[in-house]
Order: structure tokens, then C-alpha cells, then sequence
């Protein structure tokens, strides 16, 4: 089982961390994706063990079903916390919503 509190953060190799995309080399582009590509299975599956999905044949349904369950997630600690100013995502959060587009 596991605890939506050690969810995985987002974080790309320090190399490419500190710079915006569109000012990556070649050689950086070539670092970030060789990354996605190695996290990118793990983490899907890791998302759907937490959200308890399995990938079916009905990709409408399942994909409805699984952002209700994200959407839902996001409002909650450690997803998000509560400010003056309302709900903020937190990184967690924002790891969350990068899995959902994997």
C-alpha cells in the first residue's frame, strides 16, 4: 500500500533543473528526455497504485474516472494547502498534475 504522503516529486536532472526549456542545448534536451523516458513507466504506475486504476480498454471512462480522483487529490493535503488566499498546490501538487499528462 502506499502513502499518498511520499508521493514522488517532479524533479529533473540538476543539469537542466535551473534553466527554462527553451534556453536547453541540444545536449540538455537530450539529458531531460533520456530522464522522462527512464521515470516516465514508474511514475504512471506509481500514479495509478495511489488513484487504485488499472489502465482498462475503455480509455474514456478510465480517463473521466481518474481526473475526478485527481481533481479531488489536488484539494487535499499534501496536494495543496490552505492560504488567506485559498488553496495553494503544493509541489506535491504539482507532481501530481505532471503524472496525469504521462
Amino acid at each position: 500500500m502506499v502513502n499518498i504522503k511520499d508521493y514522488p516529486l517532479f524533479i529533473p536532472p540538476k543539469e537542466v533543473n535551473s534553466k527554462k526549456p527553451r534556453e536547453w542545448s541540444y545536449t540538455e534536451a537530450k539529458v531531460y528526455f533520456d530522464w522522462f523516458m527512464s521515470v516516465k513507466d514508474d511514475r504512471v504506475e506509481y500514479l495509478l497504485t495511489v488513484l487504485d486504476e488499472d489502465l482498462t480498454c475503455d480509455n474514456e471512462k478510465s480517463l473521466k474516472r481518474i481526473g475526478q480522483k485527481v481533481f479531488d487529490l489536488l484539494h487535499k493535503e499534501p496536494f495543496s494547502t490552505d492560504e488567506s488566499s485559498g488553496k495553494v498546490i503544493t509541489n506535491k501538487g504539482l507532481a501530481l498534475a505532471a503524472d496525469i499528462s504521462l
